[in-house]
């Protein structure tokens, strides 16, 4: 066997400095070790690091598709815009929209919010939610009544005068991306009662008028006793159309009316002595969206059909949950359990999330309102681990050899 001496003496090795021959040297007693260690590739760990960025096997999941994945399944805490990775990707604006406010229930006890998923211009509508005057009601959106609000998202960057079917020319056209609306309790902890159910129409229709029961009924609805912390309902789309641009500006996709789509009803809200009480929440919706037309800031898009439908597939039924980090990871099972049926090898998607995230994602989430990804990714830098490899992770990188294999499939 060399000894370390003879390695420093190596023609190549002995003109370098003496911090650099003892990195080599342990690089190089590394690789003896591994050579030795049987079912093991000899310098596995180096041939990795040493893959190059860019490869097909980061290809399994685009920057793109990424973001979009993001966008879809944690909102609130991906900083990034996104845009949809399909045929109809041509340039555009990509933008990125919180609005925050407060709502209540109605006298009653009861109450709601919901969101409208194609209000793409600053004046539209975009939550429609119950006040305390709210008279008691079967119906979870009795619109245009005595103690029913409604809210705009402002920092949208047009108004629908603006929009191409409102005879605009040239004119906007719009295309909805990810929405994600949640809420949370803010009244006294002695009147912290009652139940919320939240819900994405399975079909993407309008929740107007349907009574609680019928939602509580819908495979994509979730109940959960009342608390401080956030609860979350996200959007997906579910038709064809719906990945399109649109030419109106705070219409449904069909073009003819609004969609209220995703929300949430609160039943039963008490205050300290059992009566039926206004009980007050705070409510935070984010919109991303994507605009074409002569406009300007106008940035490239991509296409990325594989990567599209591997996100498609990953996405639960279930659209409402109190746990984004779990929400997020069983996407990212998902799209792992996806990439499999393509001879891809599992063991990236799920396991880099719950490596990185550990088991403190859940109580910082708990703790404060902060992007749960923010605080894995925070984790990952101490643990040596940069963002970037993280969310390689999520895209399946680094399975160089499999990807190679998959080349025809990854190059449609």
């Amino acid at each position: 066997m060399e000894s370390k001496q003879q390695f420093f003496n190596r023609p190549r090795i002995a003109t370098l400095t003496l911090r650099e021959k003892e990195r080599r040297w342990a690089q190089h007693q590394a690789s003896v070790r591994s050579a030795r260690t049987p079912g093991r590739t000899p310098n596995t760990r180096m041939v990795q690091r040493q893959t190059p960025k860019g490869t097909l096997a980061d290809l399994m999941l685009s920057q793109c598709a990424k973001d979009y994945f993001l966008a879809l399944g944690a909102p609130f805490s991906t900083k990034n815009v996104a845009c949809v990775p399909d045929l109809h990707s041509i340039p555009s604006k990509k933008v990125r929209v919180k609005t925050r406010g407060t709502f209540s229930t109605g006298a009653d006890g009861n109450g709601y919010i919901a969101c409208c998923n194609w209000c793409n211009d600053n004046a539209g509508s975009v939550v429609i939610y119950s006040t305390a005057a709210l008279a008691s009601s079967t119906s979870v959106l009795p619109e245009n009544t005595v103690g029913t609000g409604k809210a705009t998202q402002p920092k949208l960057p047009y108004t629908a005068a603006q929009f191409e079917a409102a005879g605009a020319t040239p004119g906007v056209q719009a295309r909805t991306v990810a929405v994600g609306l949640r809420i949370r309790y803010i009244g006294p902890q002695s009147s912290m009662s009652g139940q919320i159910t939240g819900l994405r129409h399975p079909d993407n229709e309008t929740l107007v008028n349907l009574q609680y029961n019928d939602i509580r009924s819908y495979t994509t609805a979730k109940t959960f006793r009342n608390h401080r912390d956030w609860i979350y309902a996200l959007w997906r789309p579910v038709r064809p159309d719906e990945y399109h641009f649109s030419k109106d500006a705070s219409t449904a996709s069909d073009g003819s009316n609004f969609k209220w789509e995703t929300g949430f009803t609160i039943a039963g809200t008490t205050d300290i002595n059992g009566a039926p009480s206004p009980a007050p929440f705070e409510y935070e919706v984010i919109r991303f969206v994507e605009f074409i037309g002569n406009i300007d800031n106008v940035t490239r898009s991509h296409v990325d059909l594989q990567g599209m439908s591997h996100i498609r597939n990953s996405m639960p039924q279930s659209s409402t949950t109190s746990l984004p980090h779990k929400y997020l990871a069983h996407m990212a099972k998902n799209l792992e359990e996806s990439a499999v049926e393509f001879g891809l090898p599992a063991g990236m998607g799920a396991a880099a999330y719950k490596m990185i995230g550990g088991g403190t994602a859940e109580a910082a989430e708990t703790a404060a309102s902060t992007g749960i990804m923010d605080t894995i990714l925070g984790a990952a830098a101490t643990a040596g681990a940069s963002a970037t490899e993280f969310l390689s992770g999520l895209g399946l990188g680094g399975l160089a050899t499999a990807a190679e294999a998959a080349a025809p499939l990854l190059l449609l």
